[in-house]
């Protein structure tokens, strides 16, 4: 628990409620960025690199998550704190790209030849 809740909430009366409360918010922040989040994007969408294909990804990413496993189960803590550095470093992103993407959002709409144009000042 010590991972996911302050010190002083672990004993206190409600650690339990607080830490399932901690895991269920981390859950969903998966399920919408990796699985909502997404299928929200129009098809068509630009991206900065196209999505990995072949075999060859999907080794490099199986033995990632192996190596990974293997780190967490030989040293929990050691794991947790890297997990945690780059936690931190992603959040401190994640927020305001997540904001700078709903702004430019609003901001831009498809033109019927397939060119962006800015809503303000077109008309």
């Amino acid at each position: 628990m010590g991972a996911f809740l302050p010190p002083e909430v672990i004993a206190g009366p409600y650690a339990m409620q607080a830490f399932a409360g901690a895991v269920f918010a981390q859950i969903m922040h998966y399920v919408a960025v990796i699985i909502v989040l997404p299928r929200l994007m129009d098809e068509k969408a630009a991206t900065l690199m196209p999505w990995p294909k072949g075999q060859w990804y999907w080794i490099a990413a199986s033995g990632a998550c192996a190596a990974l496993a293997a780190f967490y189960l030989a040293n929990y803590d050691h794991a947790r704190s890297l997990y945690g550095l780059f936690a931190a470093i992603h959040s401190w992103l994640e927020v305001p790209l997540l904001i700078a993407a709903l702004a430019l959002s609003q901001q831009v709409q498809p033109h019927d030849e397939g060119h962006a144009i800015a809503q303000q000042g077109t008309g």
